[in-house]
């Protein structure tokens, strides 16, 4: 512990230059075994309210600084803080500092602050939530307005020309990471606090719509890297090349053809990226809304051929993962369970019915995803997972459709 009170000592020693204080971070980081035992509870008497002073005093940073350094070794501590009943006399402190940078700080430190806060609400708000319905209305004050921007993020990131795609330095209101971070927290903070949730939340439906239904770019007509891009390759480049030197050694390739195609390739990374980060945000946002239909009775009758439209979009153009799936799949239970029966599907029946669009083509998928597709639609396995979902929609609209779509569809169909 007094090898802990020096490095809190020269964290909070404004004559410490930056370096000097990462190192103490560092240090204090290394000492997480503490954290396990009965030294807990002096050690986040020590280093608590410092660290907590270090992030509210000095300015948020968006640009990759050695300021910006310290703030995220700092924030990275608290993360991994156990949330256990020893941090409870501190976890109102902590909130208010995670609703502070959501609302001020840069994607990559809101995205730690999102995640410590739904741990913190998991851990110790969830067994006592009396007095904790300020941190529910900051952080729908931060979700509102997150969606809000969601328009302009979007069109600086894809429509206007040059390019501005989030990144970790963005502020917090203009990052697709943040939109997928967000509907997670808000989900739990809602079942803490329903009757708050029935007055606030009918509010931000209408923006979650639209970026629900915000169709992603098509890539290949996005524009190549922007000025400001090059500009900044070009000056790592000239970095790298001063590093080495000055150790010796030669600076290596300048500018030159293989660079640009490195820049290119940098680039498009970047841009699928961004609309990996867009389609997440856009699968977890729609789960959200459909549990909103469940858990609050909240109406959404003006929406579901919208929403069934863009939940099969989803399904096509989603990052092809188990994760997403699974999320979609129940993002189709909550559409199915609505009062609406379904009837948005049978439009689309040829979409749904494609090999492919509920569970892609992978035996992983496939052996994961069936049982939770069966589940789904509460019936019992007919032949495949994509004849329980026809028969589900075809049980919920007994007229909406023939004998010759039936026989249609299930020719063909292989039966285990």
């Amino acid at each position: 512990m007094e090898e802990l009170s020096r490095l809190v000592q020269r964290l909070t020693d404004t004559s410490c230059d930056i370096e000097t204080r990462r190192k103490a971070v560092e240090g204090i980081r290394d000492s997480q075994e503490l954290w396990h035992t009965k030294e807990y509870g002096k050690f986040l008497e020590q280093f608590l309210d410092p660290v907590i002073t270090q992030l509210t005093n000095t300015q948020p940073q968006f640009q990759d600084t050695e300021l910006h350094k310290l703030r995220s070794s700092l924030l990275e501590v608290l993360s991994k803080l156990p949330p256990n009943e020893v941090l409870r006399p501190y976890a109102r402190k902590v909130l208010q500092l995670c609703l502070q940078l959501l609302n001020s700080d840069n994607q990559a430190n809101g995205v730690v602050a999102m995640r410590l806060l739904l741990d913190i609400a998991k851990g110790l708000v969830r067994t006592s939530a009396q007095g904790y319905e300020q941190v529910f209305s900051d952080a729908v004050d931060f979700i509102t307005r997150l969606y809000s921007h969601f328009p302009e993020t979007y069109s600086q990131a894809f429509i206007t020309s040059p390019a501005n795609l989030p990144n970790d330095f963005s502020h917090t209101f203009r990052s697709l990471k943040m939109v997928a971070e967000a509907p997670l927290p808000l989900m739990f903070l809602i079942q803490l606090f329903p009757a708050l949730a029935k007055a606030r939340v009918p509010a931000m439906v209408p923006s979650m719509i639209a970026a629900v239904c915000q169709r992603g770019p098509d890539i290949s007509a996005l524009p190549g890297p922007p000025p400001a891009f090059w500009e900044h390759e070009r000056l790592r480049l000239e970095r790298e090349q001063m590093e080495r030197r000055e150790k010796g050694l030669a600076a290596g390739p300048g500018a030159d053809s293989r660079w640009h195609e490195q820049v290119q390739d940098k680039w498009r990374e970047a841009l699928l990226g961004a609309i990996q980060d867009l389609k997440i945000g856009q699968v977890r946002t729609l789960n959200f809304l459909n549990m909103m239909v469940r858990n609050l009775q909240l109406g959404l009758q003006p929406y579901p051929d919208q929403l069934c439209s863009t939940l099969l979009y989803l399904f096509r153009s989603a990052p092809d993962t188990i994760a997403i799936r699974r999320e979609l799949l129940a993002a189709t239970r909550y559409l199915l369970a609505s009062p609406q029966k379904g009837a948005c599907f049978v439009n689309n029946i040829d979409e749904i019915l494609r090999p492919g669009t509920l569970l892609n083509h992978s035996m992983a998928s496939m052996d994961t995803l069936k049982p939770l597709l069966v589940n789904t639609f509460s019936l019992q396995t007919l032949t495949s997972g994509i004849c329980i979902f026809y028969a589900s929609v075809v049980l919920a609209l007994t007229n909406a459709t023939t004998l010759k779509t039936l026989v249609h569809h299930f020719n063909g169909i292989e039966v285990h």
